[in-house]
């Protein structure tokens, strides 16, 4: 589940320390600059199944 402003290009993070996932997208006003689009879901990352990074970017290959 995400905003419905996300777009293709817009990256799911986790930031470190909290327990929600976000979207960030590129900011068409400021080069080289990234802006929150909002948080978002995806079954499965948050509960234990997403322990290292190789295992949340299979997880999201599987998604997209």
């Amino acid at each position: 589940m995400a905003p419905g402003t996300v777009q293709r290009e817009d990256a799911i993070v986790i930031f470190k320390g909290i327990g929600v996932l976000f979207l960030i997208g590129k900011s068409s006003e400021r080069e080289g600059r990234w802006r929150l689009v909002g948080e978002c879901y995806v079954h499965g990352i948050l509960n234990g199944e997403g322990k290292t990074i190789a295992d949340l970017r299979e997880i999201l290959v599987k998604l997209f």
